[in-house]
């Protein structure tokens, strides 16, 4: 049976996020539902709304820092009443939260005054009643997004027999674009199939400050991509806390994992963390040695290195079966 979601948030502030649900959803075998597409109708939006979250399967809740149109009889937010009427239906409830510290905001989209008190009391009730999700901007809202509906609805292409190289030719069309725009493409999914090197290591403070992961409950670790087959992307995948199980008991070799390509302006050479104080001697061979070299200067290739103007990596999202 073809689900039925339901979009429920203030629109103008969060008109890209939205876009950017929507897009994602196309990807699922489902009924989207939404005031993009409710139109001109005898009823008013309200009731349109509400008549929506009664007929829907899953209500997904994003708020930012409005509380957005109040009905004026019961004092709430058309948000805040469609929340209330999905959890009266019993609905699957998602929700995803701004984070208002790492977020960059438009100051004509943040409430003040009476409306932002109501705003706190709202987003108090549902972090005390569900797990919530926190994003940053549209692409993180969209790859965590991705997290929770993968493991709640069927991807169209399942229905279908999508051969392994036409899914290595897609994932690595998303690539060659993410190369060229970063950071219009961060976020995206693709599929690789890579083996694990080595162990887990705990994700560097720097990596979870620029990609809005918890310190001390993210993971890295090295692999080697196999197909599609993309020189200098990165060898880095890192997993949140909540996936971590789900990962650990994947085999290292030729496995196939649905990733999202990530991009920080920040140029981070340090992706692991330390907790403990640990010491050791490096040793470094003597310039002299190269400088004496005859031979060095006549049968070297000229090396040359064009450093880095941002840091790219891989966020685990799951675990796809192998075809």
């Amino acid at each position: 049976m073809v689900k039925t979601v339901f979009i429920s948030s203030t629109f103008q502030d969060l008109k890209e996020h939205r876009s950017k649900v929507w897009d994602l959803l196309q990807k699922y075998d489902v009924n989207i539902r939404g005031m993009e597409q409710f139109g001109a109708r005898k009823e008013n939006t309200l009731t349109t709304c509400l008549s929506e979250c009664e007929i829907c399967d899953i209500y997904i809740g994003i708020i930012g820092m409005r509380y957005g149109s109040i009905h004026e009889e019961s004092g709430k937010s058309y948000t805040m009443l469609e929340y209330e009427k999905a959890l009266e239906k019993n609905k699957d409830i998602l929700f995803f939260l701004i984070d208002e510290t790492d977020s960059k905001i438009t100051p004509s989209f943040v409430d003040t005054g009476s409306n932002r008190e109501k705003l706190d009391s709202f987003k108090n009730l549902i972090k005390e009643r569900h797990t919530i999700a926190f994003f940053i901007d549209p692409e993180d809202l969209e790859t965590k997004m991705e997290l929770s509906l993968n493991e709640k609805l069927n991807l169209k292409e399942e229905k279908g027999k999508i051969k392994s190289d036409d899914i290595y030719e897609i994932s690595r069309d998303k690539i060659d674009n993410f190369l060229l725009m970063p950071k219009s493409y961060s976020g995206k999914s693709i599929d690789i199939l890579c083996n694990v090197k080595g162990e887990p290591f705990p994700a560097s403070r720097k990596v979870c400050s620029n990609f809005n992961y918890n310190y001390g409950k993210t993971v890295g670790v090295r692999i080697e991509i196999l197909k599609p087959y993309v020189k200098n992307l990165t060898n880095y995948l890192f997993i949140e806390h909540d996936q971590y199980e789900d990962f650990i008991k994947l085999p290292k070799n030729e496995i196939l994992l649905k990733v999202a390509l990530k991009f920080s302006e920040e140029v981070i050479s340090a992706f692991e963390a330390h907790f403990v104080r640990e010491e050791f001697i490096q040793y470094r061979t003597s310039d002299f040695y190269w400088k004496h070299d005859p031979n060095y200067f006549i049968f070297k290739d000229e090396k040359i290195v064009y450093e880095p103007e941002g840091t790219i990596i891989l966020q685990y999202i799951g675990h796809l079966e192998n075809s």
